[in-house]
């Protein structure tokens, strides 16, 4: 049976706490201490908490409950002391040996019949304040704490249904309207107490659909939700439970919630996965309320300051056991809100650092009625993952949400292109049964599933089509090829456009001449570069050096790189690795010839951040002995992800004889040179094995590429083409069979048949024919028939005799297995 303690004020003010109206001590105000006093000394300042509550008279009692459960029925001038922060002996602090709880004395609704657990979470982190500023410093990290609150449901045996709303008042008003079961209300955001003329008073501040600011008062949480169907209540938001008239955790309770969970003063934000997966785990073994909190604090005795911060309230019984029924819990949809599908190409960085106003901006052009806009900028500012960042964050704006795709790779061609629209309008089975109509009637059926998709296209590089658009003054087959590729992509995206199909693209060339394109970030201007603050701290993120450096060194350094490179993100992460592998060079040193470099890098038709950023892989291509430098030229020759394998192929001076078989030693060799490459900011690592979370793939920023490719001589291109194409007969069999059970290994193959096509060309042969054997098998796998139909005969003609097994067999076994793949492209057709 739990204890309730009455704390009151008598006549003269001073606390009177009484057990079962056996006084068991008297305290006067002043002599508690305060919030600021009791986080600086947590257990010599809380013993006084502890004596004003009775003292050892109370701790006996409390030994001697059933429960280990303390109530706390207090009045308004005791509501504003933070008595959870009350300290035993030693370093024991009686929230966390004891439950510890404030009592709101009223009913508690009935709960419903135990069954699925409605888990129902918020985060918001605005992009800029209310006057449209960007808010500068600390970001929650609301995905870390989310991550941790999914996999500890997960884990619960419970029949859960976990769901993540926007960050908008307008959606967490319809969720609480339509809550029809038992349900969990989290709320992770920032909160704050203002003053009113009505007096203070409790807000929390969640976003418009743009990113901005937007407060929600805590009176208006009240009664959003039928009596009894929310169970508990965490705000895992500062202020949340300050005082008395604005508190809103108390306000709630009052209200008929059972239990709520708020915060008195600022809550350490790195501390809210720690506590809230504590909560959650005990509440979802079937614990009392009560219970789950005090394992919460417990979780936090690491951080004795914050201990107290939590502050409990409950109704009469409102702690018991939240109403649960064993099951499988269904947390997907606890992910980010909205659906989103990026290529590998186009993933968001965590944190995005400097790009919260143009965020924001790019979300308000949208809402402006604009539905194609194209992101402008240089190479290696930012366009991608700012687009991406975009994606991710704004995802639920759009029913069907955002899907991406990306011409990184520099390969334009039409149908792959109309492939991929298909998969998207009509799924994988669709796409394989639209796959063999003509080139017009697949883009017809495209148009007509667009106008009713109610999603987002983001097509990334763009440039790589518009280029190809412009005739060349002496136009070769090849070029002639490759410009009718890009006028059919070109003319489908425009009828898209047209259509009414929202589109973002993003483009060092503008503007993309498409029906209603508005250029961001405006007509006559690039995507500019980071603040001087954000550029400084996206070079820390990348130096492992600077951290070894005196505070005021590396940050003097790292703001120097940031007004050096004009915020250009790659030049900075280019400039850390430098750093990085420059320890011979004093960080005072670092900038000193950099105005001469600039100089250097400047070409014709160059704009100002393209020049800082020749300058910076100028700067990391030179420090590399010449062996790297020409390993690095070789690598530009991959124009998408690739794995080792490649590196090892297009470095060995006979690469032929590694077709079948790569020498582990070699492998080895060129892990540690991509490596080294990586370190410098020159490749990124595309893909990671899941077993040991090592790099699987690779892959260059276009501009890096570019930048490299530029430095390859003609004959270097040509001595090139064996290991390019033998890499090619490597992947083929790689992805032979295994597209299937891999996705991340499907997306590689789909995105290399350059290399594997280059094969088909190089090899010889049975070689050959297997070659093109898998190669036939792969394309079918992707659902172009036509191409495999048409590979497959080039490959040994159905009119030509088959070899006889006798004389020939392994010829025979490989046109077997030629024909048996085409008859299998006729039977689906």
């Amino acid at each position: 049976m739990a204890l309730t303690l009455k704390l009151t004020a008598d006549p003269q003010g001073r606390f009177v706490a009484a057990l079962n109206d056996r006084r068991l001590a008297v305290t006067a105000p002043d002599a508690l201490p305060g919030l600021p006093a009791l986080q600086a000394d947590p257990y010599n300042e809380g013993r006084r908490l502890f004596a004003a509550l009775g003292g050892s008279a109370l701790l006996n009692a409390l030994e001697a409950d059933r429960d280990s459960l303390l109530l706390l029925d207090l009045d308004e001038a005791a509501q504003a002391v933070p008595w959870e922060f009350a300290a035993l002996s030693g370093t024991q602090l009686l929230a966390a040996r004891f439950g510890l709880l404030r009592l709101i004395d009223r009913p508690t609704p009935p709960a419903p019949e135990a069954g699925p657990l409605n888990f129902i979470a918020l985060a918001a982190d605005p992009l800029v304040d209310e006057q449209g500023r960007p808010r500068e410093g600390y970001r929650l990290d609301v995905h870390t704490e989310l991550r941790a609150i999914r996999r500890a449901l997960e884990e619960s045996g419970m029949a859960v249904n976990a769901r993540r709303l926007p960050p908008t008042v307008a959606a967490l008003r319809q969720a609480l309207n339509r809550v029809r079961s038992a349900s969990v209300l989290h709320l992770t955001c920032h909160g704050n107490v203002i003053a009113t003329d009505d007096g203070p008073q409790a807000i929390l501040i969640l976003e418009d659909a743009d990113g901005r600011e937007s407060r929600l008062p805590g009176a208006d949480l009240l009664g959003l939700s039928a009596p009894g169907l929310l169970r508990l209540g965490v705000f895992s938001a500062c202020h949340t439970a300050d005082g008395v008239t604005a508190n809103l955790a108390r306000s709630l309770a009052l209200a008929g919630l059972p239990f709520v969970v708020g915060m008195q003063g600022a809550f350490p934000d790195p501390l809210s996965d720690e506590f809230a997966v504590a909560l959650y785990e005990t509440a979802l073994a079937g614990h009392s309320l009560a219970h789950a909190l005090r394992q919460a604090r417990q979780a936090l005795l690491h951080s004795p300051h914050a201990v107290g911060l939590p502050v409990g309230y409950c109704t009469r019984e409102g702690w018991q056991p939240l109403p649960l029924a064993e099951g499988e819990p269904q947390v997907s949809a606890l992910g980010l809100p909205g659906r989103l599908s990026l290529p590998q190409e186009v993933q968001p960085p965590r944190p995005l650092l400097g790009r919260d106003g143009e965020l924001h901006a790019l979300a308000k052009t949208y809402s402006s009625g604009v539905k194609v806009v194209t992101v402008a900028g240089a190479p290696g500012m930012g366009k991608t993952v700012l687009s991406a960042a975009f994606a991710e964050r704004f995802a639920w704006r759009w029913p069907q949400g955002v899907r991406g795709l990306s011409f990184a790779n520099e390969v334009v061609e039409a149908r792959a292109f109309r492939r991929d629209l298909l998969r998207l309008f009509y799924g994988e089975a669709g796409a394989v049964q639209l796959a063999d109509l003509a080139d017009g009637v697949q883009a017809q059926r495209i148009l007509e599933a667009a106008r009713e998709w109610d999603g987002l296209l983001l097509l990334d590089n763009y440039e790589s089509v518009l280029q190809r658009l412009v005739p060349a003054e002496v136009e070769d087959e090849r070029a002639a090829r490759e410009r009718a590729e890009a006028e059919a992509v070109h003319r489908l995206v425009y009828q898209l456009a047209e259509g009414g199909l929202p589109l973002l693209l993003t483009s060092r060339d503008r503007p993309a001449g498409l029906p209603g394109e508005r250029l961001f970030p405006g007509a006559d201007a690039l995507l500019p570069g980071l603040s001087e603050t954000a550029g400084a701290a996206l070079f820390l993120s990348h130096s492992t050096r600077a951290a070894e450096e005196a505070p005021a060194v590396r940050h003097a350094l790292a703001a120097g790189v940031g007004r050096a490179t004009g915020g250009h993100p790659l030049a900075i992460a280019l400039l850390a690795g430098e750093y990085d592998a420059s320890r011979d060079v004093p960080p005072e040193k670092f900038l000193e010839n950099w105005e001469d470099e600039l100089a250097s890098a400047r070409r014709p038709g160059l704009a100002p951040h393209h020049v800082t950023f020749a300058a910076a892989f100028a700067r990391s291509y030179n420090r590399l002995r010449a062996a790297e430098q020409a390993r690095l030229r070789a690598l530009s020759v991959f124009a998408f992800p690739f794995f080792a394998e490649a590196a090892a192929l297009v470095w060995n001076a006979e690469p032929l004889v590694l077709w079948k078989e790569i020498p582990e030693a070699a492998l080895a060799e060129a892990r540690a040179g991509l490596q080294a490459f990586i370190n410098r900011s020159l490749l990124e690592v595309a893909g990671f094995f899941a077993q040991d979370n090592t790099p699987a793939t690779y892959r260059f920023q276009p501009a890096v590429r570019q930048e490299a490719a530029r430095r390859l001589t003609p004959e270097e291109r040509r001595a090139l083409q064996a290991g390019f194409a033998a890499y090619g007969a490597w992947l083929a069999r790689r992805g032979y069979g295994d597209i299937y059970r891999d996705p991340a290994l499907n997306r590689l193959v789909r995105a290399s048949f350059e290399a594997l096509d280059a094969a088909s060309a190089a090899l010889t042969g049975t070689d050959r024919l297997w070659h093109l054997h898998r190669l036939g098998w792969l394309r079918r796998a992707f659902g172009e028939f036509g191409a495999a139909k048409e590979l497959l005969e080039a490959a040994w003609p159905p009119d030509r005799p088959s070899p006889d097994p006798q004389a020939e067999p392994e010829v025979a076994r490989a046109v077997g297995s030629l024909r048996y793949e085409l008859a299998e492209v006729y039977r689906v057709r």
